[in-house]
């Protein structure tokens, strides 16, 4: 019911907002719209997705999310 209400809601930020992370032992990525930081030995790169492509490529590249090309998504609006 929780999963639900939070994927569904029109006001949930999963809604409202593109977001992914992933943790590794060397590394911290996190994705927030069109926000994406690396954190790797105590420093932090943070980089703009530029346009759609941009972002198949940072999903693919950062977090192992292949999308067929041409994909579209809701959020982040360009």
């Amino acid at each position: 019911m929780a999963n639900h209400f939070t994927s569904t809601y029109p006001r949930s930020p999963f809604v409202l907002n593109l977001t992914a992370q992933r943790s590794c032992p060397e590394r911290r990525t996190i994705l927030r719209n069109r926000d994406l930081s690396v954190r790797e030995s105590g420093a932090t790169a943070t980089t703009t997705v530029r346009d759609p492509e941009h972002l198949l490529e940072v999903l693919a590249s950062h977090f192992g999310l292949v999308f067929p090309a041409g994909s579209r998504f809701r959020r982040p609006e360009f």
